[in-house]
């Protein structure tokens, strides 16, 4: 293996440097929820992670806008700001859920399973 080739087996580099650490952060939390087997750290690194992306798009959206005063021309990346819009309305829901688990101790009442109750026959 030349040096030269050691670039491409970089993960995530097409993250920028804070959202690179910020998925890192979110990832740990959700790849030792499994070790632990707390539902609750699962879900917040999930959460961490969508912020993470939020945050990795907006930057796009921020690079890749171009304005010009003597064409009258702005152009922004609509695909890369719908990305973000989708990622960061996960990312707080996901963490909204994690902060009421942790309240409450149960999930909310519109994620809990429908109670069955079967009678059995006197």
């Amino acid at each position: 293996m030349v040096l030269k080739d050691a670039a491409e087996l970089v993960h995530f580099r097409e993250l920028h440097l804070l959202p690179r650490t910020i998925f890192s952060v979110g990832a740990v939390c959700f790849i030792g929820s499994f070790f632990l087997k707390l539902f609750l750290l699962g879900l917040f690194g999930v959460g961490i992670v969508f912020a993470a992306l939020g945050l990795n798009f907006l930057i796009g959206v921020i690079q890749g806008t171009h304005i010009s005063i003597s064409d009258r021309a702005f152009n922004v990346p609509w695909m890369m700001g719908a990305q973000f819009i989708i990622s960061s309305w996960l990312a707080y829901h996901l963490l909204a859920v994690a902060h009421y688990y942790y309240f409450h101790g149960t999930m909310p009442p519109y994620l809990q399973p429908i109670p069955v109750h079967i009678d059995a026959p006197h």
